[in-house]
């Protein structure tokens, strides 16, 4: 957004509403904080989707701020912002200043769409597709359908969460885990549950592009970000969904609110990390109580029994004769959770060999 943006909005409505609201604080409240979120992102650098190049064959005509109705459905609502133009914009923001009142859904709304306009100059979108990493590229699909067996050969990769070109690591959302990582039910759950409250906003934990937004079975309405180091964010069982598949997403720009849709019993966000398809448990990458993460750096190795996740220190050791993992976990003052999760030792029965290597710390 431009400068004169700023003295537009600052000029025509700001004088006339500080005075309103000197009169009647409470009912102005709203519309005073939208000129400020609004103002702010004329100076903010937040990075989402690029707009595609007029006249190309994915551009579109464009859209007035005239077909923006507050009483229209929310979908509806959305769908005209995102196609706005700056112009546009500037109309739509005087248009909804003239309310007595601005659902708060429209903030979030208007950030992605006020960021998107210049996203393509600073993210080539080959960034985080990761072609590389990935065989294809399905915005209609939960997850890739291609031979999983190469994810688990044996091998290692150096997975480098946090760099000078991408944001830092922001927490989905900060809220008590209800459900953890591993066999639940005689079935294994493949991501962490955090408690929410539906309507509560969920934010990207990285950088990425928006590969899947829909409704996915059992996930209920489901977002899935794509993020250039071959990881997958996924973030389940959502009320609404406010992103769209090729959508540039911030590490902490808002993608959905929580809910209670698909197969869920209660009100909570299913948060999966996924490595070319396979799970990884998100504990071993994120620190939950501390809303960071464990390392900005993590080694990767695969085997047929799994995919590890250790930093640089991480520490081993040697299973001898007679060790199991009760007599381990003693032995190091750890849980025996904790060996399971470091380990991906998530059967029933665990069998250690002599020799074996087992992680006792990832700090």
């Amino acid at each position: 957004m431009s400068v004169r943006f700023f003295y537009y909005i600052a000029n025509i409505n700001f004088k006339c509403m500080i005075k309103k609201m000197l009169l009647k604080p409470v009912l102005y409240f709203d519309r005073f904080l939208f000129v400020i979120i609004v103002c702010l992102l004329s100076l903010s650098s937040i990075t989402l989707k690029a707009l595609p190049e007029p006249g190309s064959k994915d551009s579109i005509a464009p859209v007035s701020a005239s077909a923006f109705n507050i009483e229209m459905p929310f979908e509806e609502q959305i769908s005209i912002i995102q196609a706005l133009n700056e112009n546009g914009l500037y109309e739509l923001a005087e248009q909804l200043l003239a309310l007595d009142s601005i659902p708060s859904e429209l903030f979030v709304a208007i950030n992605i769409a006020a960021a998107n306009i210049k996203q393509k100059e600073n993210y080539p979108f080959t960034l985080f597709p990761s072609s590389e990493l990935y065989e294809d590229w399905c915005p209609d699909k939960l997850f890739s359908e291609y031979d999983k067996s190469e994810v688990y050969k044996d091998s290692s990769f150096t997975l480098v969460l946090q760099k000078e070109t991408h944001n830092d690591y922001k927490h989905p959302f900060n809220g008590p885990i209800t459900s953890t990582y591993g066999w639940r039910n005689k079935a294994m759950h493949r991501g962490i549950d955090i408690d929410l409250e539906k309507g509560d906003t969920v934010a990207s934990a990285f950088d990425g592009i928006v590969r899947y937004a829909n409704k996915g079975g059992g996930f209920g309405n489901v977002v899935i970000v794509r993020h250039h180091n071959g990881l997958e964010t996924v973030y389940a069982h959502l009320s609404k969904i406010l992103v769209k598949p090729d959508q540039y997403v911030s590490a902490g720009d808002i993608i959905g609110l929580g809910g209670n849709t698909g197969h869920s019993r209660g009100s909570h966000l299913h948060f999966e990390i996924r490595f070319k398809g396979a799970t990884i448990n998100p504990q071993a990458i994120i620190s939950f109580s501390d809303k960071a993460l464990v390392a900005d750096e993590f080694i990767i190795n695969t085997s047929k029994k799994g995919i590890y996740v250790y930093t640089k220190d991480s520490k081993f050791y040697t299973v001898g004769r007679g060790d199991n993992i009760n007599t381990i976990a003693q032995k190091f003052g750890i849980k025996i959770t904790s060996i399971r999760a470091m380990n991906n030792l998530y059967s029933k029965q665990v069998y250690l060999k002599p020799g074996q290597q087992i992680c006792v710390s990832i700090n």
